[in-house]
């Protein structure tokens, strides 16, 4: 077979990056308030961050040492990262960025460990002309409320706690997250999906009334989302064909590349078994399997050219690896912490596999300005073991 290059890009972050800093010499930029706007303004953002420091949840938070979270709204210019770097000056009272994430576009989470870490960030407000450029671009202070979603049928919940950014701080909230799902006696799983990143529990059995009761206690400050757990689902609209499929002549001289198929497992047909890795991989016993739809993809990788006399795969053949990692893909679903654990062990079975097909769909509305925690894993992967996931987009158009 011939060696094809990909095109691939590479994109890397400058390793240095010397545009942090605006021009423009000593004057301030225009967007800079300055006399009675900027102390009108920072008037404001006092009162805003009292009424923060002024909330029972505050006092909670402190008796069981969990670090407050502040929501630093911002103005919707103050996104570009040359005013980024004045409002996190402004936010930071110790040797370490106290970001640890954002939400939305316009939005920072901040961690604040200490009730004096309030006071400075107070000071620094009544000295305003120091910090003009981090007052012009706050909008307000605000404790950070985890999302939370509650469906009146009974479904699998996913708490995720907020990734800190530290390994020790991450385990440390798990610890205590832990205690009091335990204290409340729930059935519960808990994994990190990340390496070093948050725990993510999975709540089962669980109704409203117990949800409210964990909503009011302090360890849910560590909460980031409280969701129906999600779910993928494979459909197979397609029609099922009754034209024979054909063979190819597989030459013993030939070098092929392997295709890991992460779907529902591939039939044992006879134009198949030249292609076919010995090995396969599963969690589930055959007869919970259906074949349907991971026997398509697997077809359209290795007969798809053929058949459409178009040079749309660009291969002369593949050697299939089969890996069902969804059990019985006719019109079923399966939770996302499953199917996460399903592909990592497929992936670490098959590390000899640098290519990868998964050919199924989330079944929620994906988020416009956030990564899903399921993308994040796809990634993490692809990385750490030097390997290309090909992604389906979806089949619907409607």
């Amino acid at each position: 077979m011939n060696r094809v290059k990909r095109p691939l890009t590479l994109i890397r972050p400058r390793e240095e990056d010397y545009h942090r800093i605006e021009g423009g010499g000593g004057e301030k930029p225009k967007w800079v308030l300055t006399g009675e706007e900027l102390l009108d303004k920072a008037v404001k953002l006092q009162k805003s961050l009292r009424l923060v420091v002024n909330e029972e949840r505050i006092k909670a938070y402190a008796l069981i040492q969990v670090s407050h979270i502040l929501k630093v709204c911002l103005d919707s210019s103050a996104t570009a990262k040359t005013r980024r770097v004045h409002i996190v000056e402004f936010l930071q009272t110790k040797n370490r960025n106290p970001v640890i994430g954002l939400k939305g576009h316009d939005a920072l989470l901040v961690e604040v460990d200490s009730l004096p870490q309030f006071e400075i960030l107070e000071e620094r407000l009544k000295n305003a002309e120091d910090f003009s450029r981090a007052i012009s671009c706050i909008e307000s202070f605000s404790l950070y409320d985890p999302q939370v979603e509650i469906l009146e049928q009974d479904v699998f919940y996913k708490i995720k706690l907020l990734d800190f950014g530290d390994h020790n701080i991450n385990e440390r909230n798990a610890e205590k997250m832990t205690l009091m799902l335990k204290a409340h006696e729930l059935d519960f799983s808990g994994t990190t999906y990340l390496e070093g990143g948050p725990m993510i529990y999975k709540l089962k059995n669980i109704g409203a009334a117990q949800i409210e009761d964990l909503r009011n206690t302090p360890e849910f400050g560590l909460v980031e989302e409280l969701v129906p757990m999600p779910s993928f689902s494979i459909e197979l609209d397609s029609f099922r064909s009754t034209q024979p499929v054909p063979s190819i002549h597989r030459d013993p001289d030939v070098h092929y590349a392997k295709l890991g198929v992460l779907d529902t497992g591939i039939a044992e047909l006879e134009s198949f078994k030249p292609w076919m890795v010995e090995r396969r991989f599963s969690q589930y016993i055959l007869d919970s399997l259906d074949f349907g739809h991971g026997t398509q993809v697997a077809s359209v990788a290795l007969f798809g050219d053929l058949l459409e006399g178009t040079d749309w795969v660009g291969s002369d053949g593949f050697e299939l690896v089969d890996c069902a990692v969804i059990p019985n893909g006719h019109n079923t679903q399966i939770d996302e912490d499953e199917l996460i654990l399903n592909i990592k062990e497929a992936v670490t079975m098959f590390s000899d596999v640098q290519i990868w097909n998964m050919s199924f769909s989330l079944m929620d509305t994906f988020c416009p300005d956030a990564y899903s925690d399921f993308a994040k894993v796809l990634d993490e992967l692809q990385t750490k073991n030097d390997i290309l996931i090909c992604k389906s987009c979806g089949n619907d158009f409607g």
